[in-house]
């Protein structure tokens, strides 16, 4: 699904008994909702829960190794 940007499987919690995360990006929350109905039509998925973000945080590489020259 070429919607998704980032897909992660963690493991359930008491209280929360979901364990698949998928990012999607979209204009409205309409269109998000709409696209995650059709998703879990899709694959069978009869519950599900949005959490939508409240700002965007800055984006910035992650940083892997030292610059020796430090």
């Amino acid at each position: 699904m070429s919607w998704v940007s980032h897909c992660y499987q963690r493991r359930t919690r008491e209280g929360w008994p979901y364990n698949l995360y998928t990012t999607i990006h979209r204009q409205t929350r309409e269109e998000c909702y709409t696209l995650v109905r059709q998703m879990a039509e899709a694959v069978g998925i009869n519950g599900c829960q949005l959490l939508f973000s409240i700002r965007e945080l800055k984006k910035c590489s992650m940083a892997y190794f030292m610059d020796d020259a430090n």
